[in-house]
């Protein structure tokens, strides 16, 4: 912006003068500006809408399968044995026995040391060796041969073990210090063992091992079938169920599994709710009022307008082949014709899965169900290369940016239009300045005659 200077001859308000005439001059600009302004406008909301459809989706995929629709809840009569159950877990009840616990392995040191800071361990290079392929090797020498440099050389080196200095805390005791290698993992085959396989000087004493705790498999028995486990958590020891093993069992433990309808009638209200939400927003953008002066954004747009359609459509089709439960609104699920939103009676959604639960959960995930051709539909316009309303987006973000950039330039031409008008204005205040010098001048050279004297 160009400061200028008002009229210091002529006494015009120079700045006033410019500030209007950009201000006519910038006309075209102030209403790209506003276009901008419209399309950005529309481009929050369409995202916005986008965001809501997203939504929609995830609660239609959380029941578009067997796994996902029938969802399951399991109790265990023993805290001993805890369970969980998933996708795909089948009701009914079973037995556990905990016959054995799963375990890590570790190992003592069978001789013990009257003290962990001088040197006592043999040098040379200890092989350590756990479960079936993990070998490293250890090197130990007059720097590092007292019992903590030992134990710190380990754990530099090894991979799924730790070893420590159990200090059983009798001052007086020769043996008062010995070195325990724990593995990290439970299972028969994760066993841990040390060895003095390069020796070195004959200096110090070489550490040999006995088991501290044995390393073993839980076992339990399965409704009378034996299993065994490297761990305590057992997945998918039945389809869908994870045991947590805590402890053994005197007595057998009673595992049961049953329908969770409260988690399937909430998820169904979940998809309605977010349903609603979709309707609801196309409801408000969609309204024009000339009256009222109520505009929506979405007003004249016709591939947002066709969403409402698409997805009303699926959801007032007709699936399956069960001329009683073949439709949304059969099992409870009904639209509110003023609105287009939905409602549900969960009571009447329960009725029907007590009395066909194949056919009310086929609604939901057959190939051909309400599901599968409301995420077709969905995918029309959320795909993220070919869905229109992304498309659409796109085109959008497109002429905002074309619009800006042509701001941008007519904003040049307002910048040196301006430093014109500066221009010019400078300029004739410098002539009216010179005028003024040589009125001056010829007063001066050539003075009035007129007397005052009568």
């Amino acid at each position: 912006m160009n400061t200028g200077f008002d009229g210091l001859v002529s006494g015009l308000d120079t700045s006033a003068i410019v500030d209007a005439l950009l201000e006519v001059y910038k006309g075209p600009m102030v209403k790209m500006q506003e276009k901008v302004d419209t399309q950005e406008d529309l481009q929050t909301h369409l995202s916005e809408f986008m965001g809501l459809l997203g939504d929609l989706q995830t609660t239609v995929e959380a029941l578009d399968s067997e796994n996902d629709f029938w969802a399951v809840k399991a109790a265990s009569s023993q805290d001993a044995v805890s369970v969980d159950a998933g996708a795909g877990a089948i009701a009914g009840s079973h037995t556990v026995e905990v016959a054995q616990l799963a375990t890590s392995h570790s190992v003592i040191s069978v001789t013990g040391f009257a003290a962990r800071d001088t040197g006592v361990i043999q040098g040379g290079t200890y092989t350590l060796t756990y479960g079936d392929d993990e070998v490293d090797t250890i090197e130990i020498n007059s720097l590092n041969d007292t019992l903590d440099e030992f134990v710190a050389a380990i754990n530099e080196k090894a991979t799924g073990v730790t070893a420590y200095v159990l200090d059983n805390g009798v001052t007086d005791d020769p043996e008062r210090y010995k070195v325990v290698l724990a593995g990290h993992d439970t299972g028969a085959a994760n066993t841990v063992s040390l060895a003095l396989t390069t020796p070195g000087l004959p200096v110090g004493t070489t550490p040999t091992f006995e088991d501290l705790v044995a390393a073993q498999d839980a076992e339990i028995s399965l409704d009378g079938a034996t299993i065994h486990s490297a761990s305590n958590t057992l997945i998918n020891v039945m389809p869908g169920v994870t045991l947590t093993l805590t402890d053994e069992t005197t007595t057998a433990a009673r595992v049961t599994i049953t329908t969770d309808t409260t988690t399937m009638t909430d998820r169904i209200q979940d998809f309605v709710d977010a349903y609603n939400e979709v309707m609801d927003y196309l409801s408000v953008q969609t309204v024009y009022d000339a009256d009222a002066n109520i505009r929506g954004a979405f007003v004249g747009e016709s591939s947002v307008r066709a969403v409402g359609l698409g997805i009303q459509w699926a959801i007032a089709g007709q699936y399956g082949t069960d001329a009683l439960y073949s439709s949304l609104s059969s099992i409870g699920i009904t639209t509110n014709y003023e609105d287009g939103t939905l409602e549900f009676d969960t009571t009447t959604f329960l009725e029907a899965l007590n009395d066909d639960p194949s056919a009310v959960s086929g609604l939901f995930t057959n190939t051909e169900s309400m599901s599968a051709s409301l995420l077709a539909q969905l995918d029309v316009y959320l795909d993220t290369e070919t869905g229109t309303l992304v498309q659409r987006s796109d085109t959008i973000e497109e002429t905002i940016e074309r619009y800006n950039e042509n701001i941008a330039d007519f904003q040049d031409r307002v910048d040196a239009y301006e430093e014109r008008l500066y221009e010019q204005f400078t300029n004739m205040e410098i002539i009216l300045s010179g005028l003024q010098t040589t009125q001056t001048t010829l007063d001066y050279l050539f003075p009035s005659n007129t007397s005052d004297d009568t």
